[in-house]
């Protein structure tokens, strides 16, 4: 069962958007998201920048497409789509140590999710692809 925490009115008071809010441009650090938070943790990945959405992510991309959006197709997940570009920044990730190593990582077949890159450049996503699956259109 889960526990409903109420939110405190009084911390919000005062605040705005510019301030330190998630969505305000300056959230991140100083130059994001045109530039990367540091050099990449593996010889393959790559930074991203969506300037229509204003956010930028490494990229590691394991497929033979470009990276580009293709759209909201679900994969075998809610967390997984059929897009080598990010559909969404994960949000609410101002820690500049974290953004080294928060990816969008992108299987052969074209399917990325975010996940992170670990400092030996080990890859970890949270939704693994089942044994077996297959996108519906295929089925």
């Amino acid at each position: 069962m889960a526990t409903i925490i109420p939110f405190n009115l009084q911390k919000a008071k005062g605040r705005t958007a510019d301030s330190s809010h998630w969505d305000s441009p300056n959230h991140v650090y100083k130059g994001y998201p045109y530039l990367a938070p540091g050099l990449p943790l593996r010889s393959d990945m790559q930074w991203y920048t969506d300037p229509q959405r204003h956010f930028g992510t490494w990229v590691v991309n394991a497929s033979p497409y470009p990276i580009e959006f293709n759209g909201y197709q679900y994969g075998w997940s809610g967390l997984v789509y059929k897009s080598t570009a990010p559909v969404y920044e994960s949000a609410n990730v101002p820690s500049l140590l974290m953004r080294k190593h928060l990816a969008w990582i992108v299987d052969l077949e074209g399917y990325g999710q975010y996940g992170i890159v670990e400092e030996n450049g080990t890859l970890w996503v949270p939704s693994v692809r089942p044994e077996g699956w297959m996108p519906p259109e295929e089925q």
